[in-house]
């Protein structure tokens, strides 16, 4: 015979059924209903071991999957697994052993600290990176970014040096407003101005004075001081490979002694100096400009 109800309550009767816990078992013995509160001193096992609470602790394992509809407050601290995730109830404090997955906006309060001091993020946004710090896409800062260290473009393509402040670049540099240089500007290279140039005290350009008879312009010449014209005559050559648009060079007799010694300038090929194929100075401590267009050169 089936049993249709179990009163748990050793108080209870038939009549008190609403009020009172029931389990009722369907007919077949099979499904078995709690319709009110359950009570029982001894531990409780459903299948031995898929759902056991211990009377004395209360602890509770549930051995399969764990739906939980409602709100769930668990006061203690809170571990899975021992140690793969565990919350500290004291704190909060959460502790991941593997990845943490967030597919969408994570707010943290506090900062952020990986490996206690290697990538930390403050409260005010303030971020650290201990080692290097790769972007793949496009980065950017609206605030100041305080670099400690070195920093370096592609190597060496942009290059700061943290002790100096020495600045390298490889390629073009383009500055469309003022610029202040407070300090002297090296230029080992070609220097392209588009607009006329302002400047507030004199500058030092390069200086090679000529001891000898003969002397070839090289790039980095500027001006040449003709010391050798106290000895005797001095021929200038001008190479092919140096006339460049917008070249500007000086010769000057700083020997004094060019009406004996004529200080002559020529090109190397088929260049000519304004129209002619040479140059002289003849007067003592004279002195020729020479500009070039790329092609030819010219005097002034």
């Amino acid at each position: 015979m089936a049993l249709n109800h179990i009163i748990v309550d050793s108080t209870a009767t038939d009549s008190q059924d609403a009020a009172d816990s029931i389990l009722s078992e369907d007919a077949g013995g099979t499904t078995t209903t709690n319709a009110g509160a359950f009570a029982n001193t001894g531990d409780f096992a459903v299948a031995t071991n898929k759902f056991t609470v211990a009377s004395a602790t209360g602890n509770t394992v549930v051995a399969g999957t764990c739906d939980i509809a409602g709100a769930t407050d668990v006061t203690g601290d809170l571990t899975v697994n021992t140690d793969k995730v565990t919350i500290t109830a004291a704190s909060g404090n959460t502790d991941i052993a593997g990845t943490l997955t967030a597919d969408g906006l994570s707010n943290l309060d506090g900062g952020i600290a990986v490996d206690t001091d290697k990538f930390t993020v403050s409260a005010a946004g303030a971020v650290v990176a201990a080692s290097t710090l790769t972007a793949a896409g496009n980065t950017t800062l609206s605030g100041t970014c305080d670099i400690a260290g070195d920093f370096a473009v592609n190597t060496d393509k942009f290059a700061v040096t943290a002790a100096s402040g020495n600045t390298s670049v490889a390629g073009t540099l383009g500055v469309t407003g003022n610029t202040t240089m407070s300090g002297t500007c090296a230029i080992a290279g070609d220097l392209t101005l588009s607009a006329g140039v302002s400047l507030a005290e004199g500058f030092t350009a390069n200086t090679t004075e000529v001891d000898a008879s003969t002397y070839d312009l090289l790039a980095t010449d500027y001006t040449l001081l003709v010391a050798y014209s106290a000895t005797g005559a001095c021929t200038i050559t001008l190479p092919t490979a140096q006339a460049v648009d917008g070249r500007e060079i000086h010769v000057i007799d700083s020997g004094g002694d060019a009406s004996t010694s004529t200080i002559t300038v020529a090109t190397e090929g088929s260049e000519t100096i304004s129209g002619a194929a040479t140059a002289t100075i003849e007067t003592d401590y004279g002195s020729l400009s020479f500009i070039s267009d790329g092609t030819n050169w010219f005097t002034r």
